[in-house]
C-alpha cells in the first residue's frame, strides 16, 4: 500500500506540470478525425502484425546497413503492396507496424530521411487500402530495455519527444485511421543482457515510463494538424495486463477520450510459445481449452481469461480508456526428439490452437478489446512459429484453420458499447 501511495503521489506531481495546457474539445475535431478512441476500437474488427520486418536488426555485421538490409535482417523479404492487400483480403482491417528507429538516427536523434521514407511507404500500403494502421517504436533499446547503466532520464525523454515530433510531422495530415503507439514492451535488462519480462517495476521504473508517455503525447499534440485529435496508444510495463491493473495510471492529455491502453496476451506461455529444448506437461503445453482436457500436456485457462478480461474492462474500459491487445497468438507446434515420448496428436494439437484463437478473439471483443495477431512469418522451423501467411511465396496461407478461427471469433464477438 505504501508503494502505491508514493507512486500515485509522484504521478500527481508529474501530471500537474501539464495541467495548465488548455484542453481541446472533441467537437472541434475536423472531418476524418471525429471518432474518439472507443469509436476507433469499435471500427477495428481484427488486426494483424507485420512482425520481424521494420523492427528487425541485422546485427551480425559492423558495417552501415542499407534500408533493405535492415528490413530483411531477420530473413523476411522486402514488404510489398501485394502482401498488405492479401492481409486485407483475408479479413483483417487493421495492421500494426512495429518499427525500430534508433539504428537510423544520428547522434542528435534525427531520423535518416531514407528510413522515414520507407516507413512512410509501408504505412501507405495499408492506409491506401482503407485499413487502420498502428505505428509504434519497437525494440528501441535506449528506452525499452531499462538497464542499471541506462542513459540519464532527461536524455531518454528528449529522444522520445524529438523522435515523435519527427514521426508526427511526417504523418500530421493523415486521418483517424492512423494511430500512434509510443512504447512497446518496456522491461528491465541486466548488464549481461538478460531481459526480465516478469519482475514487477519499481516506483522509479514506473515514473520513467509515465514520463515517456507524457513526452510522447505532448510531442504529438504540439505538431498540430490532425495530430491534435489523433488517437494515441500507451502500453503498460512489459505490455503485461497484470502490471496494467497494478501500476498503470492514465497520463494527461489535452483532448479527452483519445487514448488507448495496449497490453499483450500470450497466456499460458508454454502453450503459446513452444521451446523445443524443454519437454513435459509443466513446460511445453500442446493443448488448450475445455474440449482438450483429456490430451497429454494440456492446459485450460478459460476461467482465467474471463477473470483477467473482466478486471481490465472494469478498471479501464468502463472508465473510458479502451484496450487493444497489440499482440496475441499461439505457435504452430512441431514434433521434436524431446516431445516424441509424449505421444502428441499434432493434428488435434492444431485443432486446439484454432480453438484458442477463436476463443481469445471472441472474448476479447466481448469484453471490449480489439486485437492484433502476432505474425513473424516463421513456420515449421526452430523459431517461434507464429506465421499465418508465407511472405516468401505470395502470402500463401500456412494454416487456414487458424485464420478461419480468428475470423470466426471476430464475427462471434460483440463489443459491449
Amino acid at each position: 500500500m505504501k508503494k502505491l501511495f508514493i507512486l500515485n503521489f509522484l504521478l500527481v506531481i508529474a501530471c500537474s506540470a501539464f495541467a495548465d495546457i488548455p484542453p481541446i474539445t472533441n467537437d472541434a475535431a475536423p472531418a476524418g478525425m471525429k471518432n474518439n478512441a472507443l469509436g476507433i476500437v469499435k471500427n477495428i474488427n481484427c488486426g494483424w502484425n507485420l512482425g520481424n520486418q521494420l523492427e528487425s536488426l541485422n546485427d551480425r555485421t559492423k558495417k552501415k546497413l542499407t534500408v533493405n538490409e535492415m528490413e530483411e535482417g531477420w530473413g523476411n523479404p522486402r514488404i510489398t503492396p501485394e502482401m498488405i492487400k492479401a492481409v486485407k483480403a483475408a479479413g483483417f482491417n487493421a495492421i500494426r507496424i512495429p518499427v525500430r528507429w534508433y539504428p537510423h538516427c544520428d547522434k542528435n536523434f534525427d531520423v535518416d530521411p531514407a528510413w522515414m521514407k520507407r516507413v512512410h511507404e509501408v504505412v501507405d500500403y495499408a492506409y491506401n487500402e482503407g485499413m487502420y494502421v498502428m505505428l509504434n517504436t519497437h525494440h528501441d533499446a535506449w528506452y525499452d530495455r531499462w538497464r542499471p547503466d541506462h542513459l540519464p532520464v532527461a536524455e531518454v525523454n528528449r529522444r522520445m519527444g524529438h523522435l515523435w515530433t519527427q514521426i508526427a510531422n511526417e504523418f500530421k495530415d493523415y486521418d483517424e485511421r492512423l494511430i500512434f503507439a509510443g512504447v512497446n514492451e518496456m522491461i528491465n535488462q541486466s548488464l549481461d543482457g538478460v531481459n526480465d519480462f516478469n519482475n514487477e517495476p519499481s516506483i522509479e521504473d514506473v515514473q520513467v515510463l509515465q514520463g515517456l508517455y507524457q513526452e510522447f503525447i505532448n510531442a504529438v499534440r504540439a505538431t498540430g494538424g490532425n495530430n491534435k485529435w489523433r488517437v494515441l496508444c500507451v502500453a503498460s510495463w512489459a505490455a503485461n495486463p497484470y502490471f496494467a491493473l497494478k501500476f498503470f495510471r492514465k497520463p494527461y492529455d489535452v483532448v479527452p477520450d483519445r487514448l488507448m491502453l495496449e497490453v499483450h496476451y500470450y497466456q499460458p506461455w508454454f502453450f503459446c510459445a513452444q521451446t523445443n529444448g524443454e519437454e513435459g506437461p509443466n513446460k511445453n503445453q500442446y493443448f488448450w481449452g475445455t474440449p482438450y482436457e483429456g490430451q497429454p500436456c494440456h492446459s485450460n485457462t478459460q476461467r482465467e481469461v474471463h477473470s483477467l478480461f473482466g478486471k481490465l474492462k472494469a478498471e479501464f474500459i468502463d472508465k473510458g480508456l479502451p484496450i487493444v491487445l497489440g499482440e496475441y497468438g499461439a505457435v504452430h507446434h512441431n514434433p521434436t526428439k524431446e516431445n516424441a515420448k509424449w505421444n502428441i496428436d499434432f493434428k488435434k494439437c492444431e485443432e486446439s490452437r484454432a480453438y484458442y484463437m477463436r476463443y481469445i478473439v471472441r472474448e476479447a471483443k466481448n469484453y471490449g478489446f480489439t486485437s492484433f495477431y502476432w505474425d513473424n512469418n516463421y513456420y515449421g522451423g526452430d523459431e517461434e512459429n507464429f506465421a499465418i501467411f508465407d511472405r516468401h511465396h505470395d502470402m500463401k496461407v500456412y494454416d487456414q484453420a487458424t485464420l478461419d478461427a480468428i475470423m470466426l471469433g471476430a464475427a462471434e464477438g460483440e463489443f459491449p458499447f
